[in-house]
């Protein structure tokens, strides 16, 4: 089994004040389950946050087998 991780200290909790990450990461869940897949548009103003959430999608597929 894959044992590559996210680094932690990339993650950015509720209490990150910028809001276009807030909104990403809501639209982003929706894309990622509407595309069923991490192959998914970049938020524009996010791109931090989305490369992170695609990266963390991908991992996730990978690690189910999907």
């Amino acid at each position: 089994m894959n044992s590559r991780k996210l680094p932690k200290e990339r993650y950015k909790g509720d209490d990150y004040d910028f809001e276009p990450h807030h909104e990403a990461k809501e639209e982003l869940a929706a894309a990622f389950v509407e595309a069923n897949s991490a192959e998914v548009d970049i938020y524009a103003g996010a791109t931090s946050t989305s490369n992170m959430a695609k990266e963390a999608v991908a991992l996730a597929l990978e690690k189910a087998g999907l």
